[in-house]
């Protein structure tokens, strides 16, 4: 387990926060944690997993889109992310993402894909493909300049 949120004091949905409420210190889930990456190494350990966890801040009002969807989908790894009402909209669920509304659901799935890497590697080069063919620099650059026009 690698990321951010785990040494940290963060309000709710983080690392910390679920550690805290589901998990004993002692729990194989939380030894597993490594340590926060950046960078290429990021990238590296990203594109390796089966499955990437992803989870969401509350301020968002049950929307989704963070960054880490796009780097682990850029890097054809399969994301399990938490359910967001406009999650439909960015990602055919089930056949370029996955998602889940509850713990339990999340552990579920991630004992069949880590079973079935084969189906998770399935997804995470279809959400590759919509990643760089949707959100790339080049499509939201065109789609900031239509909107700039439009003002002026």
């Amino acid at each position: 387990i690698w990321g951010y949120g785990y040494k940290k004091i963060y309000s709710k949905r983080t690392l910390n926060y679920y550690k805290n409420i589901f998990f004993a210190q002692k729990n194989p889930v939380i030894k597993a944690y490594k340590k926060e990456v950046w960078g290429l190494e990021m990238y590296s350990i990203l594109q390796k997993s089966v499955v990437t966890f992803n989870v969401h801040e509350a301020l968002l009002n049950g929307n989704v889109g963070n960054m880490r969807m796009f780097e682990a989908t850029g890097v054809a790894t399969m994301i399990l992310n938490d359910y967001g009402h406009n999650l439909s909209k960015l990602f055919e669920i089930g056949k370029e993402i996955e998602c889940y509304n509850t713990i339990d659901e999340a552990v579920e799935k991630v004992n069949y894909y880590t079973q079935h890497p084969d189906k998770a590697i399935e997804i995470g080069i279809n959400a590759q493909k919509k990643t760089l063919t949707n959100y790339n620099y080049d499509i939201y650059t065109e789609t900031i300049l239509t909107h700039l026009k439009k003002l002026l």
